[in-house]
């Protein structure tokens, strides 16, 4: 099973806030409708399976195009705080460079249908 790996907004992916995320450095190979994990990688090397989501929308984006309603769902408060984040995090010099945001939705575990 594929999976979306992070290394930042621990908190926010274990509550379930975050519900997106902005890959800048590759082409999704997810397709709408895929079930994938969400994998957290911690500093000492261990890598933790949160749970797993349906992929639900994949669309192309500029940074300098990222809207309040898109900072949300990737965890940030601000247009300019996740703006400066992608930035940092690879290297970009121009919010000209195009990405591509990863919307999920959760995916029910077997025991929700059974009352437990």
């Amino acid at each position: 099973m594929k999976s979306i790996a992070f290394t930042v907004l621990y908190e926010k992916l274990k509550s379930r806030e975050k519900t997106q995320t902005y890959r800048v450095l590759y082409i999704p190979t997810y397709e709408i409708g895929e079930i994938v994990k969400i994998d957290f990688k911690h500093e000492d090397g261990r890598r933790e399976t949160l749970y797993q989501v349906r992929i639900s929308d994949i669309y192309p984006k500029q940074v300098k195009d990222l809207t309040l309603e898109e900072t949300k769902k990737d965890g940030f408060d601000t247009i300019n705080e996740f703006q400066a984040t992608i930035l940092k995090m690879h290297h970009l010099k121009s919010k000209n460079r195009w990405g591509f945001i990863i919307r999920w939705e959760d995916v029910l575990e077997i025991t929700s249908f059974l009352g437990e």
